[in-house]
Protein backbone atom coordinates (compact mmCIF):
# COMPACT_ATOMS: atom_id res chain seq x y z
CA UNK A 1 0.00 0.00 0.00
CA UNK A 2 1.45 3.39 -1.02
CA UNK A 3 0.58 6.65 0.68
CA UNK A 4 0.76 10.01 -1.16
CA UNK A 5 -0.09 13.44 0.24
CA UNK A 6 -1.86 15.79 -2.19
CA UNK A 7 -4.01 18.85 -1.44
CA UNK A 8 -4.58 17.91 2.18
CA UNK A 9 -6.11 14.57 1.17
CA UNK A 10 -4.63 11.24 2.00
CA UNK A 11 -4.70 9.08 -1.09
CA UNK A 12 -4.44 5.39 -0.71
CA UNK A 13 -3.44 3.36 -3.72
CA UNK A 14 -4.51 -0.20 -3.29
CA UNK A 15 -2.28 -2.43 -5.39
CA UNK A 16 -4.18 -5.63 -4.93
CA UNK A 17 -7.81 -5.86 -4.00
CA UNK A 18 -8.79 -9.44 -4.87
CA UNK A 19 -12.52 -8.97 -4.34
CA UNK A 20 -12.83 -6.20 -6.96
CA UNK A 21 -9.71 -5.81 -9.06
CA UNK A 22 -7.52 -8.13 -11.01
CA UNK A 23 -3.90 -8.37 -10.03
CA UNK A 24 -2.83 -5.81 -12.69
CA UNK A 25 -5.34 -3.05 -11.76
CA UNK A 26 -4.91 -0.29 -9.21
CA UNK A 27 -7.87 1.24 -7.38
CA UNK A 28 -7.59 4.80 -6.09
CA UNK A 29 -9.55 5.69 -2.96
CA UNK A 30 -9.80 9.24 -1.61
CA UNK A 31 -10.34 9.51 2.12
CA UNK A 32 -10.64 12.80 4.00
CA UNK A 33 -8.72 12.95 7.25
CA UNK A 34 -10.90 12.79 10.38
CA UNK A 35 -10.14 16.45 11.18
CA UNK A 36 -11.63 17.65 7.87
CA UNK A 37 -14.79 15.59 8.44
CA UNK A 38 -15.25 17.24 11.84
CA UNK A 39 -14.64 20.70 10.41
CA UNK A 40 -17.17 20.20 7.61
CA UNK A 41 -19.74 18.83 10.07
CA UNK A 42 -19.17 21.79 12.42
CA UNK A 43 -19.54 24.32 9.61
CA UNK A 44 -22.70 22.64 8.29
CA UNK A 45 -24.22 22.46 11.77
CA UNK A 46 -23.38 26.09 12.51
CA UNK A 47 -24.79 27.27 9.19
CA UNK A 48 -27.98 25.25 9.73
CA UNK A 49 -28.51 26.75 13.18
CA UNK A 50 -27.86 30.22 11.84
CA UNK A 51 -30.49 29.71 9.15
CA UNK A 52 -33.03 28.40 11.66
CA UNK A 53 -32.67 31.18 14.19
CA UNK A 54 -35.42 33.69 14.28
CA UNK A 55 -35.96 36.98 15.97
CA UNK A 56 -39.12 38.05 17.69
CA UNK A 57 -39.89 41.64 16.81
CA UNK A 58 -42.54 43.74 18.48
CA UNK A 59 -45.08 45.64 16.45
CA UNK A 60 -45.96 49.16 17.50
CA UNK A 61 -49.23 48.08 19.09
CA UNK A 62 -47.47 45.25 21.00
CA UNK A 63 -44.88 47.71 22.33
CA UNK A 64 -47.62 49.73 23.99
CA UNK A 65 -48.86 46.79 26.09
CA UNK A 66 -47.29 45.94 29.46
CA UNK A 67 -47.00 42.30 30.49
CA UNK A 68 -47.53 41.05 34.05
CA UNK A 69 -46.73 37.47 34.96
CA UNK A 70 -49.79 37.26 37.24
CA UNK A 71 -52.83 39.19 38.37
CA UNK A 72 -51.67 41.31 41.31
CA UNK A 73 -52.76 44.25 43.45
CA UNK A 74 -51.11 46.61 40.97
CA UNK A 75 -53.96 45.85 38.57
CA UNK A 76 -56.76 46.57 41.09
CA UNK A 77 -57.38 50.09 39.70
CA UNK A 78 -57.37 48.88 36.10
CA UNK A 79 -60.47 48.11 34.07
CA UNK A 80 -60.69 44.43 33.17
CA UNK A 81 -61.42 44.15 29.43
CA UNK A 82 -61.53 40.40 28.91
CA UNK A 83 -59.64 37.18 28.26
CA UNK A 84 -56.98 36.93 25.57
CA UNK A 85 -55.16 33.91 24.17
CA UNK A 86 -52.31 33.33 21.76
CA UNK A 87 -50.48 30.38 20.25
CA UNK A 88 -47.18 30.09 18.40
CA UNK A 89 -44.88 27.37 17.06
CA UNK A 90 -41.13 27.23 16.63
CA UNK A 91 -38.74 24.71 15.16
CA UNK A 92 -35.82 26.22 17.09
CA UNK A 93 -36.76 26.03 20.77
CA UNK A 94 -39.56 26.14 23.31
CA UNK A 95 -38.36 29.58 24.45
CA UNK A 96 -38.70 30.91 20.91
CA UNK A 97 -42.29 29.65 20.74
CA UNK A 98 -43.14 31.24 24.11
CA UNK A 99 -41.61 34.58 23.08
CA UNK A 100 -43.63 34.60 19.85
CA UNK A 101 -46.82 33.75 21.78
CA UNK A 102 -46.14 36.62 24.21
CA UNK A 103 -45.88 39.04 21.31
CA UNK A 104 -49.17 37.74 19.91
CA UNK A 105 -50.98 38.01 23.23
CA UNK A 106 -49.80 41.61 23.57
CA UNK A 107 -51.14 42.35 20.09
CA UNK A 108 -54.46 40.66 20.95
CA UNK A 109 -54.76 42.76 24.12
CA UNK A 110 -54.07 45.91 22.11
CA UNK A 111 -56.75 44.90 19.58
CA UNK A 112 -59.26 44.79 22.45
CA UNK A 113 -58.20 48.27 23.58
CA UNK A 114 -55.99 47.17 26.46
CA UNK A 115 -52.63 48.51 27.51
CA UNK A 116 -51.75 45.74 29.98
CA UNK A 117 -52.03 41.96 29.93
CA UNK A 118 -51.70 39.58 32.87
CA UNK A 119 -50.58 36.10 31.91
CA UNK A 120 -52.51 33.38 33.71
CA UNK A 121 -51.18 30.23 32.06
CA UNK A 122 -48.47 29.15 29.64
CA UNK A 123 -48.45 25.68 28.06
CA UNK A 124 -45.67 24.27 25.90
CA UNK A 125 -46.21 21.12 23.88
CA UNK A 126 -43.41 19.30 22.12
CA UNK A 127 -43.71 17.28 18.94
CA UNK A 128 -41.03 15.61 16.86
CA UNK A 129 -40.08 18.76 14.94
CA UNK A 130 -41.68 21.74 16.73
CA UNK A 131 -42.50 23.33 20.04
CA UNK A 132 -45.99 24.80 20.40
CA UNK A 133 -46.73 27.45 23.02
CA UNK A 134 -50.17 28.53 24.16
CA UNK A 135 -50.74 31.48 26.52
CA UNK A 136 -53.93 32.57 28.26
CA UNK A 137 -54.30 35.92 29.97
CA UNK A 138 -56.54 38.86 30.80
CA UNK A 139 -56.40 42.23 29.06
CA UNK A 140 -56.64 45.39 31.20
CA UNK A 141 -56.99 49.12 30.53
CA UNK A 142 -54.82 50.87 33.13
CA UNK A 143 -53.88 54.22 31.56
Amino acid sequence: MKRNEASGLTIFLLERLPQIATKDENIEVHILPRREHKMRFTYCLGFSLLCMTGCVTLSEKAKSVQVHSQVSNILNDCKRIGPVTATASSMLSADQAVQEAKVKIRENAADLGGDTVAILNTDVLTSVTTWDASIQGIAFKCY
